[in-house]
């Protein structure tokens, strides 16, 4: 269970960051009043020239990965747990 909970984990926050990155990052820089990409690097994916494409293979594998349906649910709740964690750090953040 655990690969399955990291792989939870994983999507969460680096297939987030690729597809919301880009509007996350410009909330960071408004909010901390950042210019350039000092402190943003975390929302830059230079070694991805398509992001479009990696999404679509990253979930191509998912949907691939020999999984029952225990640990599809496993997957899904710990997915859930990693985006309320998330949304508690921007929360944090909004406070």
């Amino acid at each position: 269970m655990w690969v399955e909970g990291l792989l939870a984990h994983h999507y969460t926050r680096y297939l987030g960051d690729l597809s919301g990155g880009q509007a996350l990052k410009g909330i960071v820089a408004k909010t901390f009043e950042l210019s350039g990409s000092a402190g943003l690097a975390f929302y830059e994916f230079p070694g991805i020239p398509d992001l479009n494409q990696f999404k679509d293979d990253y979930r191509q594998r998912l949907d691939s990965l020999a999984l029952d349906e225990a640990d599809i649910e496993w997957l899904v709740q710990e997915a859930n747990n990693a985006f309320a964690l998330n949304r508690a750090v921007f929360d944090e953040l909004a406070s």
